[in-house]
């Protein structure tokens, strides 16, 4: 009401605010950049949780006088009350713009945040690339890490040889044992990734179309049961190695060199 009540009103968001120690009441002056014209706004509220951080709400007659011209309208905003109405909404609309200096194109709200995503990049080769780069080094340490906990289990393994287990036996439960932590690993990380971007604060984060990147549960499921088959032949890889060492392990000369 105070906002709507005051032509020279303003809101803020209130991390924009925090930053700059703006409070209800204070007067800001906007300093005029290809416009020469410096304009003072009063603050009337604060907004809270909003995706842009750097969200500042004006009047446009007041912002448009200022300026000393009109201005023009190049995007508006339309709620339908449910989504089978909103293909006869998109035809009338641009229907009575038709054959106008002004004609209109309407599109959904998934395709207009879907064109200024890739208006910044082809973010999915990006991400692709990050993947493969992280699951290469998630391999080396993971490779690192059961190479070392083979050559502690090397006694363990040279008296089960003694007592009779084939070389393939041992060779399947190492790798076993390393797919079950990629797996484990996988499943911690997908949960993990859920937990990071369904948390509103974090999604604000990112910048002020966070959270056109909200992950929803059920695709945070068929992703992980698409490509689960990836974190345990990652743990596999990368006990590759230490399983055909611990395999060809001689018995004699390694129980001589444990004792």
């Amino acid at each position: 009401k105070r906002f709507v009540a005051t032509r020279t009103g303003c809101i803020i968001e209130a991390r924009q605010a925090e930053r700059f120690g703006w409070k209800i009441g204070d007067t800001v002056t906007i300093m005029g950049g290809r416009i020469p014209q410096d304009m003072s706004y009063t603050v009337c509220g604060i907004l809270r949780d909003f995706p842009d951080p750097n969200a500042f709400f004006l009047h446009r007659a007041y912002g448009e006088e200022s300026n000393g011209r009109p201005g023009r309208i190049t995007m508006v905003w339309v709620v339908a009350p449910d989504s089978a109405t909103m293909p006869v909404m998109q035809r009338a609309a641009e229907a009575m713009f038709a054959n106008s200096p002004c004609e209109v194109k309407t599109e959904l709200e998934k395709g207009f945040v879907d064109r200024v995503i890739y208006a910044q990049g082809n973010i999915q080769a990006v991400i692709g690339g990050l993947g493969t780069l992280v699951v290469g080094v998630v391999i080396l340490m993971a490779a690192n890490s059961l190479a070392i906990s083979v050559r502690e289990r090397t006694t363990e393994l040279a008296v089960m040889k003694a007592l009779g287990f084939l070389r393939w036996q041992i060779l399947v439960m190492i790798l076993s044992e390393a797919a079950l932590l990629g797996f484990c690993g996988g499943a911690l990380g997908c949960w993990l990734g859920y937990a990071v971007f369904s948390f509103p604060p974090a999604m604000r984060l990112l910048d002020p179309l966070g959270s056109a990147r909200y992950v929803s549960l059920s695709w945070v499921a068929w992703a992980a049961f698409k490509w689960t088959w990836i974190a345990p032949l990652a743990g596999m890889i990368a006990g590759a190695v230490p399983a055909i060492n611990a395999c060809r392990l001689p018995v004699a000369q390694t129980l001589r060199r444990t004792n």
